[in-house]
């Protein structure tokens, strides 16, 4: 599991470096596969090992929807929360 946080600085809020890797892992490895109905929690396939990942966000009454969570999730709370993933990873 992965949590982000937000560091204060006099500039405002910014990412701590767990916040910057789980961006990069949304952007460059994981493949998005559904979303929730609420449309906030996102389902994930890791492109190379095959594990399924969930994307929320906790602390989404902050700004920007607060910082991220990261974690790994078994196939059947996948399937109880967010549509069936294809099994070849393909949207």
């Amino acid at each position: 599991m992965l949590r982000g946080r937000w560091l204060s600085t006099a500039a405002g809020p910014v990412p701590d470096a767990v916040e910057q890797r789980i961006r990069w892992l949304v952007a460059h490895r994981l493949d998005p596969l559904g979303s929730a109905t609420d449309g906030w929690d996102w389902l994930f396939r890791d492109r190379v090992d095959g594990r399924l990942w969930e994307l929320t966000f906790p602390e989404g009454m902050l700004l920007h929807s607060g910082p991220r969570l990261l974690r790994v999730i078994d196939a059947a709370t996948s399937s109880a929360k967010y549509p069936r993933p294809p099994r070849d990873g393909t949207r």
